[in-house]
């Protein structure tokens, strides 16, 4: 089966991403120590990061990051390539997986609740970009190695 475009779900990703986006900056606290939050930092035994004065410059540098990541979906966004999309995919996994590793085997040091809370949905968001441009794990490695020549959209035959 040929790879085909992920831009509705691209969308979606980056209309959700500006929404987290927003309530990082316009309501920190709800999100940090949120009842999501608490719930997860309980149930699994991770440390809760509440937004204190000793917290907010790496908030700072979160907030700065999250910006630079939205910029990369913006543009997968404005994309109709496959390789655009399954670029922001890798991107995506990397990040979900990385957050879930901390998160379980450095739970009280580096884990958090809110880390746990914002990797479930990225990663969620890349396995639906990946299957519905149809982008799979032989895909996902050559791209990182430079390779787009199997994310090309098929040609269509003009009669």
């Amino acid at each position: 089966m040929a790879v085909r475009s992920a831009k509705p779900i691209v969308l979606i990703n980056l209309f959700a991403q500006i929404i987290v986006f927003s309530v990082q900056v316009l309501f920190p606290n709800r999100l940090y120590d949120g009842h999501v939050a608490r719930f997860l930092s309980k149930l699994l035994g991770l440390r809760r990061v509440p937004l204190t004065y000793e917290t907010e410059p790496p908030h700072g540098v979160i907030l700065c990051w999250h910006a630079a990541v939205l910029m990369q979906m913006w543009c997968a966004a404005m994309s109709s390539k496959p390789a655009v999309h399954a670029s922001l995919a890798l991107m995506e996994f990397t990040y979900g997986t990385l957050a879930l590793v901390i998160c379980f085997l450095y739970p009280t040091t580096y884990g958090s609740g809110i880390l746990l809370f914002g990797a479930l949905p990225v990663l969620v968001f890349a396995i639906l970009i990946c299957s519905y441009g149809r982008y799979g794990v032989r895909h996902l490695l050559r791209l990182t190695m430079g390779d787009t020549s199997t994310l090309q959209e098929p040609k269509t035959r003009k009669v």
